[in-house]
């Protein structure tokens, strides 16, 4: 099947040029689905369900805008008259300004995967035949080494992009230029200090993706954005708009400072704490 197949490509280190969903990965590695996944892939969804969820009083706003009580079960599919329960008993669990966080984390992980969680355990049991978890993830055998994430698994798969770096900035709209130029210099400055993998790194977490069209960064739409976050400070990361190709960045002070903060939040889990 596709997921034998999948580890073969691995296994044999010749990757294919094929399209799988970010959650397959972290399907194979037990990682958390995320906020920032439902982003990428279900935007009004996040925008009108976890977002408005997660302003001060949102459960009380969610409430009067559905009329009706707000309890751990999933969004019901068309023509179903509720949704799936997120734990035991949820259905009896009603959602509060305390719990809001724990009942989004349950209800994006549905979201993105209760429908397909049965083809998905499939898929990850057949690659988990040649390639074991044990094998993908750090068991701590070497002192301080990070475990595999799903975006090294996407690109140990599917083979790393050739991205230039010309061209990535020709066609960038670069809202941060102009204000802050030493900035803006600062950043192309850490792209071209960084290898292959963790550019590829930095376009998955500003666009959903390490790969670009086949007619390059000129077919990107909508096109790779910067942009300066002046209202924040230089203790903050990073953050991104995938929908919109864009990546936001606070006014840091040294270049050394922007490679800091930008490293960690390539490799950092996007939890709710992500815009």
């Amino acid at each position: 099947g596709l997921g034998r197949f999948l580890a073969v490509v691995l296994l044999s280190n010749s990757p294919v040029d094929l399209c799988l969903t970010r959650i397959f990965f972290k399907q194979a590695l037990h990682e958390r689905v995320t906020a920032r996944d439902v982003r990428l892939l279900d935007a009004d969804f996040s925008e009108h369900r976890v977002k408005a969820l997660l302003q001060p009083g949102g459960v009380a706003a969610m409430e009067a805008l559905l009329c009706d009580h707000l309890t751990f079960t999933g969004v019901p599919a068309e023509g179903a008259m509720e949704g799936d329960e997120l734990l035991p008993g949820g259905r009896d669990r009603r959602v509060t300004e305390e719990n809001k966080v724990e009942y989004l984390d349950l209800l994006v992980e549905h979201r993105l995967v209760g429908d397909i969680r049965q083809e998905l355990a499939y898929l990850c049991e057949g690659f988990h035949d040649l390639m074991p978890r044990s094998v993908l993830r750090a068991e701590g055998t070497r002192s301080g080494e990070r475990d595999l994430a799903a975006v090294d698994l996407e690109l140990l798969i599917g083979g790393l992009p050739t991205l230039d770096l010309d061209e990535w900035q020709k066609h960038c709209v670069d809202e941060v230029v102009e204000a802050n130029p030493q900035l803006s210099a600062w950043f192309w400055e850490v792209l071209r200090r960084y290898g292959p993998v963790d550019q590829a790194k930095v376009l998955s977490f500003a666009c959903g993706s390490g790969r670009v069209p086949i007619s390059g960064f000129a077919g990107m739409s909508p096109p790779f954005r910067i942009s300066l976050l002046g209202f924040q400070t230089p203790d903050n990361l990073p953050t991104a708009h995938t929908c919109f190709n864009q990546l936001c960045l606070p006014p840091y002070d040294t270049q050394e400072q922007l490679h800091k903060k930008l490293s960690t939040a390539i490799h950092a889990g996007g939890g709710f704490y992500v815009v």
